[in-house]
């Protein structure tokens, strides 16, 4: 009587040797890899296993049971398109526009604040002023809101305040603020982080399939897509190393710089070239 045995290839040799047959049999899984590479320098990398698609009747069903998830869904599609904006255009300036208005005034709402925006945006392009720009608004819990751009260009401080005081008043404020002590690559990834951590909260004060950031209509990250087929999600990491040209181990060494799916389900890597996660950061002379 023939055993048949599912085992691993050490384990198989073994029981070749003692005269039994044994056939390994080995999932394979399949990781679908995103890559979204920055013009100003850099790249993030998506690699996530994939799974069986629902249909699009259960899609919608589902979407429309839990509310919840659909909120948080669009919530993360909005920070990873912020970030990968500023990522791209190198935006490595932060301003901060806030008004305050006198206890008879209404506060703006989103409408008065876009167009607010828009024109002071427009104040500094006649002034001279080259940029792309991510424009982020956030509400106080007193209920004021105020906005954060994320800017490619230098701008004087009054320069940008005259502008927005023509919109908002004098009583206005502008906060200009840059990470100096940081290479430009890592002020943008800060600039990124920062400013997608301020969009969620409001999301009834938006109309409709309206994006809850402003930005500019240029040129977008170049993005490519491919798959990765392995037994195992070291195996696809390995895989994916080698087609970065990257050392597998120093990836899962630095924690700064990726993230790993719980359940082994995937990876997210940021790549900042010009940085060595290995070597000390030298103090400013």
């Amino acid at each position: 009587m023939q055993t048949i045995k599912i085992a691993s290839p050490i384990n198989s040799l073994l029981n070749l040797s003692s005269g039994s047959i044994s056939n390994t049999v080995e999932k394979i899984a399949i990781f679908r890899v995103r890559k979204t590479t920055f013009a100003s320098g850099g790249y993030e990398v998506d690699m996530r296993r994939t799974q069986s698609r629902r249909k699009p009747q259960e899609v919608e069903e589902r979407r429309g049971r839990d509310l919840q998830r659909e909120f948080e869904r669009k919530t993360a599609l909005a920070r990873k398109e912020v970030r990968q904006k500023v990522k791209n255009w190198g935006c490595d300036r932060l301003i901060t526009l806030t008004r305050i208005s006198a206890s008879d005034e209404p506060y703006w709402n989103i409408s008065h604040w876009q167009d607010a925006v828009a024109r002071f945006l427009a104040t500094l392009r006649r002034s001279g002023y080259r940029f792309q720009y991510v424009a982020v608004p956030q509400r106080h819990q007193s209920g004021h809101w105020h906005v954060h751009i994320a800017i490619n260009a230098s701008v004087k401080h009054s320069d940008a305040y005259e502008a927005w005081s023509r919109e908002a008043g004098r009583r206005s404020t502008v906060n200009i603020r840059r990470h100096i002590r940081n290479d430009r690559l890592t002020r943008v990834a800060k600039i990124g982080s920062y400013i997608t951590k301020t969009i969620a909260a409001d999301w009834g004060a938006f109309k409709p399939q309206s994006k809850h950031y402003w930005s500019s209509l240029i040129s977008r990250p170049k993005r490519t897509c491919w798959y990765i087929k392995a037994p195992s999600f070291n195996a696809a990491l390995s895989i994916l190393a080698g087609q970065l040209g990257l050392d597998p181990a120093k990836i899962l060494e630095h924690e700064a710089s990726r993230v790993i799916y719980p359940n082994d389900a995937g990876i997210f890597l940021n790549f900042l070239p010009i940085l060595d996660p290995t070597r000390k950061r030298r103090r400013a002379s």
